[in-house]
């Protein structure tokens, strides 16, 4: 079928051959006569003239009638009368048929001429302009061949299966492959997919139909790299309008998320600095030349009060007042702008609320690329708690520069008096008060008032039942008001406050401050507890006037004394040295009688009576012994301050004395010996030689008497580095340790089983360490109880000369 006027004419033809044709068999014998036979070359024309399917809808209606008659036609229902008064119109329409079908038959044919010849001359056209495309083709394909080899960004055709067909010179620069290597590759080869990739396939480019932009994709360079991309594509087709590939322009974003890396970090940069800006303590305004506030961080608005919204495009000076030392500070900001382009300093400035802060301002100019100021930055720390420590310091040094002065002033006396007029003084000074008095004890225990500053009442004692209770608590007492206080009783006209301090040392209480004033606010905790620290200075001070006091009057009576103990041991001195020789006379004297009795009656006495000259003679020793001791201890006594000259030989003093005893202890069965370390080498100190040989010869007395027969003492001279040691040691008795601590006291003796018939009046060793530290030297002991002893002592050798 054919669109326009020939289609509307063929349904035409169809309908008029079925209607004629339909009747033609109705009326000339049926199926099988002659029009049947018509009817079926009419047919075939039909098929060829309309087409196969215009023949095969005149075949569908002409078989449709066929079958309509044929039923007809067997039933026998045609009537013969009719087909014969139809016979004439009939033929007519035969006739008029034949006319029509020829006349449509020429139509179409010419029509079909005419198209016919309309499209060969198309064809031809379309022919030519084929031929003048195809060479403007081939003229301009390198032009744009040149284009797209000059683009900066990457291009991709890819045919539909996704398989690269062709790359431009960028794509080839960019990833490092050769276009050889890359045409025939699946475009997925050249993704470098990340893990967080959700469309791990180019679906997003592939499964599109439409124009696809800045698809944002990672390609892999030949080396390794990875190179993100933006891609952009858009589907080719055919003639058909069939999918035939995929053009794709990549543009390299590196730079671009470099960038936008960076901007981030810019951006995260100037949060954070943002958040500082908020975080910092101090105010930070930012404001235009003319003042006007274009900036006011969150410490601002703790500051000063004011929120930010209420301030922006408001006057800086109008909203926060400022007051300065002097009245041309603000002359000297604007010299300093233009001079420095800074300035800072304290200033006073007033909140929304009204109050007065003190603000360390620091402010700065800010300036454009050519250097004029566009503006402002100021950042204000607010210094008040500072300016009030300051103040408080500043007190409280001028207080403690006073407490010092005070101290100083009541150091530098013992008065008592004028202890108490310093302090009285320095209190009513510090404190502020009007008046006020000290009271001290007695003798009596008693309180009296010592010194009074104001119109107090002489008869009685101010503020009795008060003062009384300070004195029983022992405790410091403050009254803001006296009127709310029922033991107050005025004294003083138009008084306020009232304190009471205690003056306490070593938990004595020796007396009271008490402090007035009618000026309210006056007295505060601060003044309280610097008056209980005046009040213990002056405690501290008055204890030490009244113990000078009290010194004078000992020194008096020791001065006394002294004289009186002088004369006394004068006395005793005298005493000593004639008991002394009085008694070694007649000891002499009996022991030269003795020696001459027993020389003549030797012979008639017996056993016993020997016995009883040995005793007296041993006796007769000890007193002289005694004697010599006390003499001894005199001597050294009186001397003690003298300093040694002479130098004494210390081993051949010890030889000496080793011989005096070396009969004694033979005859007491003792083996004595002596050796001097190292052998033959000088050993001097300085000293005196007799108390020297004293102290010696005494150690080895002691050694002998303590040491039981069959026993051994060795005596030992060794030098020490700068210091000589002389040992006596013995394997006797030695000494129980709980006695050991009375050995060098006067007239102690040890007592045991083993030395109690021993004689000896104990001043021996007490002789010997009153010797050997007057030299300067320090004793050495050791002993163990029936053990033995080691006695001895170590002093400074002599330098040599």
């Amino acid at each position: 079928f054919r669109r326009g006027y020939v289609q509307i004419v063929r349904y035409g033809l169809i309908a008029t051959f079925w209607a004629l044709i339909t009747a033609a068999v109705m009326i000339n014998g049926g199926l099988g006569g002659p029009v049947f036979n018509a009817y079926l070359t009419l047919i075939i024309l039909a098929a060829l003239i309309l087409g196969p399917r215009g023949g095969i809808v005149v075949a569908a209606l002409n078989g449709v009638s066929a079958v309509v008659l044929f039923l007809l036609g067997e039933a026998d229902i045609f009537i013969t009368p009719s087909r014969q008064a139809l016979e004439p119109i009939h033929i007519l329409i035969i006739n008029m048929s034949y006319f029509t079908i020829g006349a449509l038959f020429l139509y179409v044919a010419m029509h079909t001429l005419r198209r016919n010849y309309q499209q060969i001359r198309q064809s031809e056209a379309s022919l030519r302009q084929a031929l003048a495309d195809l060479q403007a083709t081939t003229v301009s394909k390198d032009y744009v061949n040149n284009i797209i080899q000059s683009m900066s960004n990457m291009l991709i055709v890819l045919d539909r299966n996704g398989i690269i067909r062709t790359v431009n010179q960028r794509t080839v620069d960019v990833l490092g492959y050769s276009e050889d290597e890359l045409v025939g590759k699946l475009y997925n080869a050249l993704l470098a997919f990340e893990e967080d990739d959700p469309d791990r396939m180019s679906a997003t480019i592939l499964r599109r139909t439409q124009l696809v932009r800045n698809v944002e994709q990672i390609y892999q360079a030949r080396d390794g790299r990875k190179i993100p991309v933006s891609v952009s594509s858009s589907v080719m087709y055919n003639t058909d309008q069939q999918v035939e590939g995929i053009v794709c322009v990549a543009q390299d974003i590196t730079d671009i998320r470099e960038a936008e890396r960076q901007r981030q970090r810019v951006q995260a940069q100037l949060e954070y600095q943002a958040s500082l800006l908020d975080a910092v303590s101090d105010a930070i305004i930012a404001t235009k030349m003319d003042m006007t506030i274009t900036s006011w961080n969150k410490a601002a608005e703790h500051v000063y009060g004011y929120k930010a919204e209420e301030v922006l495009g408001k006057n800086l000076m109008e909203i926060v007042p400022t007051r300065f030392d002097r009245a041309s500070q603000d002359n000297l900001i604007k010299e300093q702008y233009i001079e420095r382009g800074h300035w800072q300093n304290e200033v006073i400035q007033q909140r929304k609320d009204g109050k007065e802060i003190n603000i360390l301002s620091s402010i700065a100019l800010l300036k454009d690329e050519q250097g004029r100021p566009t503006g402002t930055v100021t950042i204000n720390h607010d210094i008040t708690k500072r300016k009030q420590a300051e103040i408080a310091l500043r007190k409280r040094a001028e207080e403690l520069a006073t407490l010092r002065q005070v101290d100083i002033e009541i150091g530098s006396t013992l008065e008592v008096n004028e202890v108490v007029k310093i302090g009285l003084d320095a209190a009513l000074e510090l404190s502020g008060a009007d008046a006020g008095f000290v009271m001290l004890s007695g003798d009596d225990q008693q309180y009296h008032i010592v010194l009074r500053q104001g119109q107090y009442p002489t008869e009685q004692i101010p503020h009795y039942q008060i003062i009384k209770r300070v004195i029983q608590q022992q405790f410091p007492e403050f009254i803001t008001d006296v009127r709310q206080d029922k033991d107050y009783v005025p004294c003083l006209p138009d008084t306020v406050s009232l304190m009471i301090i205690p003056l306490i040392y070593q938990e004595r209480m020796i007396g009271l401050i008490c402090l007035e004033t009618h000026q309210v606010d006056c007295f505060n905790d601060d003044i309280f507890g610097l008056m209980q620290i005046l009040a213990a200075r002056v405690a501290i001070a008055l204890d030490n006037a009244r113990l000078y006091e009290m010194l004078q009057k000992q020194l008096i009576e020791l001065q006394k004394l002294y004289i009186q103990v002088s004369k006394l041991e004068e006395l005793k001195t005298d005493m000593i040295r004639l008991a002394s020789h009085d008694l070694r006379n007649p000891v002499g004297i009996a022991k030269g009688n003795l020696a001459l009795l027993r020389k003549d009656v030797e012979d008639l006495l017996d056993s016993e009576q020997r016995d009883f000259i040995v005793q007296i003679e041993k006796a007769l020793d000890r007193m002289n012994d005694i004697a010599t001791n006390i003499l001894s201890l005199e001597r050294i006594h009186n001397t003690v301050d003298q300093d040694f000259t002479d130098s004494v030989d210390l081993p051949k003093l010890m030889q000496q004395a080793v011989s005096q005893y070396q009969s004694s202890a033979d005859h007491a069965g003792i083996q004595l010996t002596y050796q001097i370390l190292p052998s033959h080498e000088p050993i001097h100190v300085l000293g005196d030689k007799s108390e020297l040989y004293e102290a010696m010869a005494n150690l080895i007395n002691n050694a002998i008497k303590y040491t039981p027969s069959g026993g051994q003492v060795v005596v030992t001279l060794k030098q020490n580095g700068s210091k000589a040691a002389f040992t006596v040691e013995d394997n006797g008795y030695g000494v129980p340790k709980e006695q050991q601590s009375l050995l060098f006291q006067p007239l102690s003796r040890i007592n045991t089983p083993e030395t109690r018939d021993i004689e000896g009046v104990g001043l021996g060793l007490h002789l010997v360490r009153n010797i050997i530290e007057r030299h300067r030297g320090k004793i050495i002991f050791h002993s163990v109880y029936r053990q033995g002893s080691t006695f001895g002592f170590e002093l400074p050798i002599q330098p040599e000369v």
